[in-house]
């Protein structure tokens, strides 16, 4: 069995990659696309990666600012394992490096708007600490009839990310997302649900829009490749 995730861990561990993080800047290995891909990632201009491509001469690469240090050290309640971290970490770093970081980047947020970094962040949560309920969170479709809202692809755009935290909370073996849960799966969406109401408070998204433009290009780097456990889609 792999080791737990000390309750102060994820802190740790990106104070400890902050500091050590070497010089050279982050690889991406794909080629660019003729016609991207539905929901390739694309590389904005002045990003780590654009640079890379044109070989033109970088800057060092920005650091990890402390807003999205505080953000990233919250999800030792959402992943349970050092390995769990430190892949999400690698892959938020390697998201970040397609982005453009400069005091405009709509990626880090700007003029009081919160940054789309905090939609990265969470849906790589999701993907990383609790992959085998993923699709369940984002792909149930809605019963109004039951009760059931639905996953986070099928919320309206304007929806609040708090409240649909709210409806992930389990209540008689049922919760507002996914409609009626497997028992032996009620530890895992208590898990989720009291994990991602901490990050939360860290968060500052209005609503889930952010959330929904970067799911398809999260939902690349997923291994579930279909509904588990008899989940509804």
């Amino acid at each position: 069995m792999l080791p737990g995730l000390a309750p102060d861990g994820m802190s740790r561990l990106l104070r400890s990659m902050v500091r050590t993080t070497p010089r050279e800047p982050v690889t991406w290995s794909s080629p660019k696309p003729a016609e991207p891909a539905r929901g390739a990632i694309q590389i904005e201009p002045g990003s780590e990666v654009d640079a890379q491509r044109q070989a033109v001469r970088m800057p060092e690469p920005r650091p990890l600012t402390e807003p999205e240090l505080k953000v990233l050290s919250t999800l030792d309640a959402v992943v349970a394992t050092p390995r769990e971290a430190k892949r999400l970490v690698n892959l938020y770093r390697m998201v970040r490096a397609t982005r453009d970081l400069t005091p405009a980047s709509a990626f880090l947020g700007q003029d009081g708007e919160p940054g789309e970094y905090q939609a990265v962040v969470l849906l790589l949560a999701l993907l990383t600490g609790h992959a085998r309920l993923l699709n369940a969170v984002l792909d149930t479709r809605p019963d109004p009839v039951r009760g059931i809202g639905g996953g986070l692809v099928h919320r309206a755009p304007s929806s609040g990310w708090h409240e649909f935290v709210d409806d992930l909370e389990p209540h008689d073996g049922a919760n507002r997302v996914a409609g009626p849960l497997p028992p032996d799966r009620l530890a895992d969406w208590r898990r989720l649900h009291a994990g991602l109401a901490r990050v939360s408070a860290a968060v500052n998204l209005p609503d889930v829009s952010a959330l929904q433009r970067w799911e398809p290009r999260i939902r690349r780097f997923s291994y579930v490749l279909g509904p588990k456990n008899g989940q509804r889609r």
